[in-house]
């Protein structure tokens, strides 16, 4: 470990100096009557290191190491995102201390679990895509492959600074008996919800339009008829079950920050509907699994000749490195690989769905991408996300036959 990068004159070793290594040492020499030799102590020295447990980071060799990788990726995620994250020395430090020890775990073959890597993946599962996108430089100069795991716990960095940076989330709580009863509602509700969000208590005759407007989303102790936004009804004691939905819909309000910004920008996306060609669009009962949906649309790609022979293993080995697949029923295995000739979209509808990773998948986004087009890609992923993250979107495409269709609802 300690000659892991020699050529950057880095001793992980002598930089962490790790005070725990000596007691961790010291201790069991005790216990067990043992003597640990000078590479045994290095040896749990740099398990304490890239495990986060002692980081030694007062060194300014290993963050001279990382500092360009961490400044790319956040200026590449703050234009993903549209939100300003390059002055945030939060995220910067954070970023520096996490990703140094990821680059000697992954470099030394060390893979560590995220406990919640199933919860990130579904409450942001856009993030997630982009930032697993645009880290793919940062493991390319590094000669490395990030697991799903290492991805997840770099999401997790980054949502803690959108929620930082973001403008305070609006909540309306509307109670028929006014402020005392909103009150109660709104102290055990603003326990689930980050600090930054703005909660507001109106009375059922107080609400006006406006009030409605400006709020994200409503929380009502009652029935509220006769307006068009939609809202979460709560008894005023506000039950177990009742936080969970909350917090859910605070969640997914949350996940799609990224999209309603990228709406902004455009209208519609640009550059995905260039690669989605008619002649790659299908729509076939007769494949019964993922690995047959996949060695499907593999083959028609290969046979139209957007990528070459080894393109196979390139995205099989992607899709080992973590699922592809979303809560909504749809799959998006995706690689940027030298092995595209042209970026492309393949698209595959199964209406009577298939297992992908223990869950039923209807829609298969088969995407190819050349490095220089990724860029252009990303830029559009937040939009296509708004429509195959909409569970009800999703069910509607079960009943299309017509190929051109399917494009057209897809892309409109």
């Amino acid at each position: 470990p300690a000659g892991l990068f020699e050529h950057e004159n880095i001793n992980i070793s002598s930089e962490s100096k790790s005070r725990l290594a000596r007691e961790f040492k010291d201790r069991l020499a005790k216990e067990l009557d043992v003597q640990f030799t000078a590479e045994e102590i290095k040896y749990i020295d740099y398990h304490l290191f890239v495990h986060k447990i002692e980081t030694g980071m007062e060194n300014e060799n290993l963050k001279n190491l990382i500092c360009y990788d961490v400044e790319d990726l956040i200026n590449k995620v703050s234009k993903s995102v549209g939100i300003p994250l390059v002055r945030d020395e939060q995220l910067y430090d954070a970023l520096v201390e996490h990703l140094i020890p990821l680059l000697f775990r992954t470099r030394s073959g060390i893979g560590i679990r995220n406990p919640v890597l199933r919860e990130v993946k579904s409450n942001y599962p856009v993030l997630f895509t982009l930032i697993w996108l645009h880290s793919t430089e940062f493991a390319k100069r590094w000669d490395m492959v990030l697991s799903e795991d290492e991805v997840s716990f770099i999401v997790l960095h980054f949502q803690v600074a959108l929620e930082r940076n973001s403008p305070k989330g609006r909540i309306l709580i509307v109670c028929e008996s006014g402020l005392v009863t909103s009150e109660l509602v709104a102290r055990k509700i603003k326990k689930n919800l980050p600090s930054n969000v703005e909660i507001k208590m109106t009375s059922l005759e107080e609400l006006n339009d406006g009030e409605m407007e400006n709020a994200d989303f409503i929380i009502s102790t009652i029935d509220l008829h006769g307006i068009t936004k939609s809202y979460i009804k709560v008894s005023p004691i506000v039950s177990s079950d009742e936080l969970k939905a909350v917090y859910d819909h605070y969640l997914k309000y949350s996940a799609s920050e990224v999209v309603r910004f990228n709406q902004s920008k455009h209208q519609g996306m640009k550059f995905i509907p260039q690669i989605i060609c008619s002649n790659l669009i299908y729509i076939k009962d007769d494949l019964k699994s993922k690995e047959e949906s996949m060695d499907f649309l593999i083959d028609s790609l290969y046979r139209s000749n957007y990528v070459e022979a080894d393109f196979k293993q390139d995205i099989l080995e992607r899709e080992l490195l973590g699922a592809t697949h979303l809560n909504s029923g749809v799959s998006l295995p995706h690689v940027v690989s030298g092995n595209v000739n042209e970026s492309v979209f393949a698209i595959l509808l199964v209406p009577e769905g298939i297992f992908w990773g223990g869950s039923l998948v209807y829609l298969v986004l088969m995407m190819a991408m050349k490095e220089e087009d990724k860029e252009q890609i990303i830029e559009d992923l937040p939009l296509l996300y708004e429509k195959v993250l909409d569970n009800q979107f999703v069910e509607s495409l079960r009943e299309i036959t017509d190929p051109n269709e399917l494009q057209k609802r897809l892309l409109t």
